[in-house]
């Protein structure tokens, strides 16, 4: 299957599961008080990140190193990379847990979290072990190019199960309306439940050769760092703000913005059916030198994201607030919050995987120094502006921020590769790419 078709099958999946995404929040929107859906939201949105950073960087490790020696035949370095991948993102992870616990129980006796129960700051905390177990779980998938098993899990299934979950529960027990405790054990429980799934469904490699203990990937110990910081810069603006505006605005106020950041994210979906599909090319590509290959299908990918992500991003300008509307009358003064987010997110789409193409071929250390400067910018932007405009601020400073995300990445393919893959590349005459070594 050609990598546009498999792109294209990709994003179907990822458009179904922003339906029933869209068809859960609806639901728990209209089913929970706003203060319960605050704290359901804001544990989605923070368990994911929290995830991503204590997996340190190990992601985007299995992307950059594991098709290639697939590709090769090198099954028992393969195992062992994967063995050293998992054992560093299970400690991180564990890590990430206890710290995300002290700081919950520190900003409570602060005064901020105005709104957020005892038993939900537990629960929710919870969720972050079990999503990075899926997750880990999706990103082997991807490098395997099991692309439909790194989505369904982590996409549809999880918030499938856990709405018929919620449903049945109502039902038996005639309650009129869960709380925010009982959804984040309904999640975590269909979490691990699709963990143990997704492992019973992946096929590794198992061939093995005479050696008895053989080492990871050579290049893999000294990526990680590099790695880490890039995974983290990549998930953080999408989910940082949330965070932030519930703990400086309170429950109520993040489930309006919630809403508003939920529904600017379906303008990546473009964008991540087509890099689910080419990150293992481009690895692969680069294992191989292929520079000229991996310009094209970055150049192709660009353009295919980006057509659709403007089309969306009309629609969602001129219909926010009736979209807004259907979740609840309340949270219509979203709005103005959403209109920048989904400008933030046509640039993200515009300006094309620079990010994905730089980590993986061989840049790690220069995206990671991009990624460093970013999330410092960033937080210090969501943070202030979140302070003097509310979540109007938040929602600028995340805009403010992707614009120069973008324009720093550009500008460092374009030195050290030589390509660009922005939407305007293919109107600028064609440069070489560099001759650099893996």
């Amino acid at each position: 299957m050609s990598l546009a078709r498999r792109a294209n099958a990709a994003l179907i999946t990822k458009l179904f599961s922003a339906g029933l995404t869209y068809g859960f929040t609806l639901v728990l929107a209209r089913w929970m008080e706003p203060d319960g859906f605050g704290q359901v939201a804001f544990f989605m949105t923070a368990a994911f990140l929290c995830a991503v950073l204590g997996a340190a960087g190990q992601q985007i490790a299995l992307l950059r190193f594991l098709p290639g020696l697939v590709h090769c035949g090198t099954v028992d370095m393969f195992r062992a990379t994967l063995r050293a991948a998992a054992r560093r993102a299970s400690f991180g992870t564990g890590a990430v847990f206890i710290g995300f616990l002290g700081c919950l129980a520190v900003l409570r006796a602060l005064g901020a979290l105005d709104g957020f129960s005892p038993l939900s700051l537990f629960l929710g905390a919870c969720l972050i072990p079990a999503m990075g177990l899926v997750d880990f779980q999706a990103h082997l998938a991807r490098a395997l190019n099991r692309i439909q098993l790194s989505l369904w899990p982590k996409e549809i299934l999880w918030r499938g199960g856990a709405l018929m979950s919620i449903a049945a529960w109502l039902a038996l027990s005639g309650a009129a309306a869960p709380s925010a405790p009982q959804v984040l054990a309904v999640l975590g429980m269909v979490l691990l439940a699709l963990a143990v799934f997704t492992h019973l469904r992946l096929a590794l490699p198992v061939r093995r050769t005479k050696a008895e203990n053989p080492p990871p990937h050579a290049d893999w110990a000294a990526s990680c760092t590099p790695f880490w910081v890039s995974s983290v810069a990549n998930v953080f603006l999408a989910n940082a703000d949330v965070m932030a505006v519930g703990i400086l605005l309170g429950a109520a106020e993040t489930g309006g913005y919630f809403l508003a950041n939920r529904l600017a994210v379906l303008l990546a979906f473009f964008m991540v059916a087509h890099n689910v599909v080419i990150a293992p090319v481009i690895s692969a590509g680069w294992a191989s030198q292929d520079t000229d290959q991996i310009s094209e299908i970055a150049r192709r990918a660009a353009i295919r994201i980006t057509v659709p992500t403007a089309a969306l991003a009309v629609v969602l300008i001129a219909l926010a607030e009736p979209i807004l509307a259907l979740f609840g009358p309340g949270y219509v003064a979203a709005a103005p919050a959403l209109w920048l987010l989904v400008l933030a997110g046509l640039v993200n789409a515009a300006g094309g995987p620079s990010d994905i193409v730089l980590n993986l071929c061989g840049q790690e250390r220069i995206a990671m120094r991009i990624a460093a400067l970013i999330l410092v910018a960033s937080t210090l932007l969501i943070m202030i502006l979140g302070l003097l405009m509310g979540a109007i601020g938040v929602a600028l400073a995340v805009c403010i921020s992707m614009c120069l995300r973008k324009a720093l990445f550009a500008a460092a393919l374009s030195r050290h590769l030589h390509m660009r893959v922005d939407i305007l590349a293919p109107l600028s005459p064609a440069t070489p790419p560099q001759e650099v070594r893996a």
